[in-house]
């Protein structure tokens, strides 16, 4: 099955000095508080634990999974369609699908 990622990285392309800058003038926008809590959510993800998905009906239910990988730190979900589309709610992910990169087959 081929692989389809929903978000490739357009900072894949950056080196790590280019990052380190962008990085550098975004955080002058950012509280000290706000600050300190990414870079001590950002040092915690992990890449040794992986979720795997598999035909999730609901979208609330994709949601919640998709809000304990955020919490959790994990950093990829992975997503096999077979009989269902993955689909999540709107509201419930509280964001969290633009910290976790998640990849989908089908």
């Amino acid at each position: 099955m081929p692989l389809i990622q929903d978000k490739p990285s357009k900072l894949a392309s950056f080196s790590f000095e280019e990052k380190q800058e962008i990085y550098h003038i975004l955080s002058e926008f950012c509280t000290e508080n706000k600050l300190s809590l990414f870079e001590k959510n950002i040092k915690n993800r992990t890449k040794h634990l992986t979720v795997v998905l598999e035909d999730i009906e609901h979208p609330h239910n994709a949601s919640a999974v998709m809000r304990s990988c955020d919490c959790f730190g994990i950093q990829d979900l992975y997503i096999l369609e077979r009989e269902h589309q993955f689909k999540v709610s709107p509201g419930p992910t509280s964001g969290a699908e633009k910290w976790i990169d998640y990849h989908r087959f089908g």
